[in-house]
């Protein structure tokens, strides 16, 4: 399921979660299948490998691939907090995959929580129509891709590619 959320976690302001990675992936990886290797790609397509044909497409893929610019799709978690309580959130997020398809994910949380995602890149849109103020941030592997402030029944804006 591209562009889906894909997992829900709790953070503390001060605990980074969801940037250890566990070796394994929301498709994993590579297995053994028939004495065989197969790379499941982010789509759910399969590649098996041991047969020339099949080297001869892995290389016309990867020629495709340059050629249209395609990009690799990658964990992207949202973190929402807030230092003194726990608010009430709305959230429409679109994900955008390697291929150019974006999807829209509407959902309701609170802060103090993550949603994981996987794509190239994440817009997000949060409402809380509590008082008070709450940050968002967006990381991948440890790293700030884009933070935002606000609340106060103020729509925040996050954006990262």
């Amino acid at each position: 399921m591209r562009g889906a959320i894909m997992s829900f976690g709790s953070v503390s302001p001060h605990h980074h979660s969801g940037n250890r990675r566990s070796g394994r992936d929301h498709h994993g990886p590579a297995s053994p299948v028939g004495g065989r290797r197969v790379l499941a790609l982010s789509g759910g397509f399969a590649l098996s490998g041991g047969l020339a044909l099949s080297g001869l497409f892995a290389l016309m893929l990867g020629a495709a691939g340059i050629a249209t610019g395609a990009e690799v799709d990658r964990p992207i978690v949202l973190e929402v907090v807030h230092l003194e309580e726990r608010l009430a959130f709305q959230a429409s997020c679109d994900v955008t995959d390697g291929l150019g398809t974006t999807r829209t994910s509407r959902f309701a949380g609170q802060t103090n929580s993550s949603v994981r995602f996987v794509g190239t890149g994440v817009a997000c849109r949060l409402h809380s129509s509590d008082a008070g103020l709450f940050q968002a941030t967006l990381r991948n592997a440890g790293t700030v891709l884009a933070r935002a402030r606000g609340g106060a029944s103020d729509d925040v804006m996050i954006a990262a590619r």
